[in-house]
C-alpha cells in the first residue's frame, strides 16, 4: 500500500497531488540480485493553480533493485499512467516516473534523492508538465 502527497510550485503556480495505491509485489526472480517488483495502481488527485483540477486511477509499477552485498542501497523506480477514460476532471492523459538512489535507515524507512517528472494532458491545452525535477524525501515501508 502506498499513500503520498505533492505540493509544489511551477512557473509561479502552485499545485498539491494526493495519492493512494497498491501493488502487488515479490521477487522479480533475478537470481543473485536483490530485487523487488510490483504492478498495480494508483488513485490520485491533482489541483492546480489555474483551474486544472482532476484525478483519476493511473496503472503502472514499481522496481527496487539493492546491492546483494549491502541491501541498506538501492535504486527504486516506478511509473504510473491513465488514459482518458479512467480520468475526471480537467485531465485527458496522466504520466508520472521517477527513479530514485536510497538509504536504508532502519529496515522500514529509507532517505531518498531521486528525479520525478508528472505530466497531464489538459483538455485542449495539450501536455502540462506538472512537476519535473530532483527531489529528496523519506520513505516509510508497513
Amino acid at each position: 500500500y502506498e499513500l503520498g502527497a505533492l505540493l509544489g510550485e511551477r512557473n509561479d503556480r502552485s499545485y498539491q497531488q494526493v495519492h493512494m495505491g497498491v501493488l502487488a509485489t515479490g521477487d522479480a526472480g533475478a537470481r543473485d540480485a536483490n530485487i523487488t517488483a510490483g504492478i498495480g495502481g494508483r488513485v490520485f488527485l491533482l489541483n492546480g493553480e489555474g483551474g486544472a483540477d482532476g484525478g483519476g486511477l493511473g496503472r503502472g509499477g514499481a522496481i527496487d533493485a539493492r546491492l546483494p552485498a549491502f541491501t541498506r542501497l538501492g535504486v527504486v523506480a516506478y511509473a504510473y499512467g491513465a488514459p482518458d477514460a479512467s480520468l475526471f476532471g480537467d485531465f485527458d492523459g496522466y504520466y508520472e516516473y521517477a527513479v530514485s538512489f536510497d538509504y536504508k535507515v532502519l529496515q522500514t524507512a529509507s532517505v531518498y534523492l531521486g528525479w520525478r517528472q508528472l505530466k497531464v494532458d489538459v483538455d485542449g491545452a495539450g501536455t502540462a508538465t506538472v512537476d519535473t525535477g530532483f527531489h529528496f524525501g523519506l520513505r516509510l515501508n508497513f
